[in-house]
């Protein structure tokens, strides 16, 4: 159940129960939630490593705006070590690109917040209807004649290198943000993704774009934001990925699409994929090729 000390809501925990003078108005709360694996979209390479399926992974969740910190805890038992993997096929777009291989990687955590409950303009060719780029990624601005279309977004942020003890296959992770700014691993708000026609008269061209320019940092988001969604119905999701130990400059700000464990709060708001996706719905690791609701994927 979500806790916070707002009227809405009743935060159980003994130490607040009856908080002091320093604790009044303060915005202070926790969430538990396990992360399962196959937690992930189209063309995306799903891990699911024998020692994971045998495994387990939850994310603890706690915020205090006083102390301006939301810390993120991740306990995983099973996380490979040093993880090397290849796609099946390119899951890359002309707007987003991403190596074929990861050798010897590392681990990060995604943090999706404003879950579709925040905007971003994206730019179409008014002539052919095809996706020219979002409005962050236009360093010089948007072409002449060029359609201005504001979509549902989401914002992402991600956080360090996790690496498992090597023996164990166990990581115990604590990553911190900032209540009031909250800033990627690189000290920027991240990413912002849609999921977007890439042509206006195809309605079968639905795919996901993630940002790749430094977003300004007036687009970092407050930790407020994510608990106004979650009164209104919302909610948040946390991934972990397998990426190259020195990313390139085509994945400073969002994730390589190799998905090891995820989930979402509240439970449920997010679900894994269906298990007749997989080719072995019990354990194996897969890229899933299948289409957005309602669509099939671009090219």
């Amino acid at each position: 159940m979500y806790k916070s000390t707002r009227p809405l809501f009743v935060f159980t925990t003994v130490l607040l129960a009856a908080p002091s003078v320093a604790h009044a108005g303060n915005e202070t709360g926790n969430v538990a939630f396990d992360l399962s694996l196959g937690f992930g979209g189209a063309k995306e390479l799903m891990i699911r490593e024998p020692a994971m399926c045998e495994g387990n992974a939850r994310a603890k969740v706690h915020w205090n705006k006083n102390l301006d910190r939301v810390r993120i805890k991740l306990e995983l038992e099973g996380i490979p070590y040093e993880p090397s993997f290849c796609f099946e096929f390119d899951p890359s777009t002309p707007y987003n690109e991403y190596p074929m291989c990861v050798e010897d990687g590392m681990w990060q955590m995604w943090l999706s917040t404003r879950f579709f409950t925040r905007t971003s303009v994206w730019y179409y060719d008014s002539v052919s209807g095809d996706l020219i780029a979002n409005e962050h990624d236009l360093v010089a601005g948007p072409p002449p004649g060029s359609i201005p279309i504001e979509l549902p977004a989401i914002q992402l942020m991600c956080m360090g290198e996790i690496q498992p003890n090597p023996n164990s296959l166990r990581a115990n992770v604590h990553l911190d943000f900032a209540y009031e700014q909250m800033l990627d691993g690189n000290g920027t708000p991240g990413s912002i993704a849609g999921i977007l026609p890439f042509n206006l008269f195809d309605e079968n061209s639905f795919y996901v774009y993630y940002t790749t320019a430094i977003l300004p940092m007036e687009e970092a988001q407050s930790w407020e934001h994510t608990l106004t969604d979650l009164e209104a119905g919302g909610g948040f999701s946390i991934a972990t990925s397998v990426e190259p130990k020195v990313k390139p400059p085509s994945l400073l700000t969002h994730d390589q699409l190799m998905i090891g464990w995820g989930g979402s709060y509240p439970p449920g708001f997010i679900e894994p994929l269906p298990s007749e996706l997989f080719d072995d719905p019990d354990c194996g690791t897969e890229q899933i090729d299948v289409p957005f609701p309602g669509g099939e994927l671009p090219s």
